[in-house]
């Protein structure tokens, strides 16, 4: 049983006060150039005068430790929490220069505040309850596992504000990899891995943008 997607704005609540980013882990010290070089390019292409350009801080330790978990028995992966210590986002209604391309050059993602984790991955199990006729899971790559519209293992960290998703993949296929990045098309059923991990995707992203390749920045832009 399958219900529409509510495309309205979503509700802010209050800003809490922000502490200092919190320390990174030095099992995921590889995420930090990766990371600083994709905001570099960004920043060099959009200024931050721009409203789209949502950058911020990371996250601190107080507001890690309050999403941690979005249900008993499912958490945020350590990679993911830790690419969110060097870099978050303000939440824009209409669209955000942090953007992730997936495979398409001139369609990207806009990269999910750290606190609205937790409201997109509920949105995501709430759409289907249950498993789905198999009809429906036969555009599924084979290295993604899941009997129903989404594994709850998948965490969405990107979003195109009509109901796609990028997800990190913490429960793929036997062949699948751990981390795997999939793009959720609401439209056509399809789940689809784009990039290997999340620094895999975060580098392509860096080197389009050094390239030249904006067209997904064209709206983002039209205004600088």
């Amino acid at each position: 049983d399958c219900k529409s997607i509510d495309l309205s704005a979503r509700e802010r609540p209050a800003t809490e006060p922000v502490g200092p980013p919190a320390a990174l882990d030095e099992a995921f010290a590889y995420l930090r150039p990766v990371v600083a070089q994709w905001v570099a390019e960004i920043h060099r292409i959009v200024p931050t005068s721009n409203e789209y350009n949502t950058l911020t801080t990371g996250v601190d330790a107080g507001r890690i430790a309050n999403l941690s978990a979005l249900s008993d028995s499912v958490r945020l992966p350590e990679e993911l929490v830790n690419f969110y210590k060097l870099v978050d986002v303000d939440y824009h209604p209409v669209t955000s220069a942090v953007l992730l391309v997936a495979d398409r050059d001139d369609y990207g993602y806009s990269l999910e505040a750290f606190d609205d984790i937790p409201e997109a991955w509920a949105g995501i199990q709430a759409l289907c309850e249950g498993p789905v006729e198999e009809k429906l899971l036969q555009d599924y790559s084979p290295r993604v596992q899941a009997t129903g519209y989404a594994n709850p293992a998948w965490i969405p960290f990107a979003h195109d504000y009509s109901g796609n998703y990028l997800l990190y993949d913490t429960d793929p296929s036997p062949v699948g990899r751990f981390g795997q990045i999939i793009e959720l098309d609401n439209e056509s059923w399809q789940r689809t891995v784009v990039a290997d991990s999340l620094s895999e995707l975060i580098e392509r992203n860096t080197h389009s943008l050094r390239a030249g390749q904006i067209s997904a920045l064209a709206f983002v832009l039209k205004g600088k």
